[in-house]
């Protein structure tokens, strides 16, 4: 997959719009820490996130045969539309990428190779998990001594705190796409 985004050919001139999908960007930001750890994303979620704020058995981007007895599955919503037969905007880069057709759907996020694949988009955890991972985000927990002390959430990398909510150009923040419950 990386491969193919490196080779892409891009639809707009860099800087004027912005168009990823969850899983596009899920790839990008996973080749970041697999290249700059030199390891699998899965395993770096699970030792410098899950593990030191307590949850390493709940959080989980490429889950693991043995953990998914409590997986719930997913259904896909109902709906009066035939989404494959609408007519919508060609330039939306969605709608670009392929046909509603080829879509994520519920078949899609229940195939048991999407689930052990360790992509970082969708990821799979419990209540309590995302709870506690949210939890310490907001309070500037930082979850584990590698994690640079500019990525703090809240932060910028000067190390100087945010006054009332406003971003500085170039502040870093962290976060998680959880897609899946169980437990």
């Amino acid at each position: 997959m990386i491969r193919a985004l490196e080779n892409a050919e891009l639809w707009w001139e860099p800087g004027t719009k912005i168009g990823y999908h969850a899983y596009t960007f899920g790839y990008l930001a996973g080749e970041i820490v697999r290249r700059s750890t030199g390891r699998p994303f899965a395993e770096v979620l699970r030792e410098r996130i899950a593990a030191p704020l307590g949850f390493p058995d709940e959080l989980f981007f490429g889950m693991p045969e043995d953990k998914r007895g409590s997986l719930v599955t997913l259904v896909d919503a109902p709906s009066e539309v035939d989404w494959s037969t609408m007519q919508l905007l060609e330039d939306l880069p969605m709608f670009r990428a392929a046909p509603m057709s080829l879509f994520p759907n519920a078949d899609l996020g229940n195939d048991p190779g999407v689930v052990g694949a360790d992509i970082p988009a969708g990821g799979k955890t419990s209540a309590r998990a995302i709870a506690k991972m949210y939890a310490a985000l907001l309070a500037g927990q930082r979850p584990s001594a590698h994690q640079p002390r500019r990525a703090r959430a809240g932060s910028n990398p000067s190390g100087r705190r945010q006054r009332r909510g406003v971003r500085q150009p170039g502040a870093l923040d962290s976060g998680v796409c959880a897609g899946r419950t169980f437990g």
